[in-house]
């Protein structure tokens, strides 16, 4: 199957009717927020976003495996597929082999893809 192939089956697999975006400070602090994903894929959360605009790229990479790690369990337990987005970072997102959302104002769709595409 090619990968744009893939791409398409994923997002024709995907529920996402009821899109998680995280963020630590509302949630309680970036310890509180992979129980919080898990409940939410648990209650039928199609897809989750990951975003923290105040820590480096380190720690966030870090908490943004720990989230897709929630995740994933718990999509396992549910028998489901729940995609996990990193926002705006995407070398942690190819790091970790996630999603990458970019807002109107961040880096440009074509320059992001190439950048996804190299290395």
């Amino acid at each position: 199957m090619s990968p744009a192939a893939a791409r398409r089956r994923i997002a024709e697999a995907t529920d996402w009717r009821l899109y998680l975006v995280t963020d630590p400070h509302l949630g309680g602090g970036q310890d509180a927020v992979p129980g919080i994903v898990a409940e939410a894929v648990r209650g039928g959360v199609g897809v989750v976003q990951v975003r923290d605009k105040e820590c480096d790229d380190d720690e966030f990479a870090v908490h943004a495996a720990a989230i897709a790690a929630a995740a994933d369990r718990a999509a396992s337990e549910v028998g489901r597929r729940v995609p996990v987005f990193v926002n705006d970072r995407l070398e942690v997102a190819r790091e970790l082999g996630l999603h990458l959302h970019i807002g109107q104002r961040d880096e440009p769709l074509a320059r992001a893809r190439r950048r996804c595409r190299t290395s």
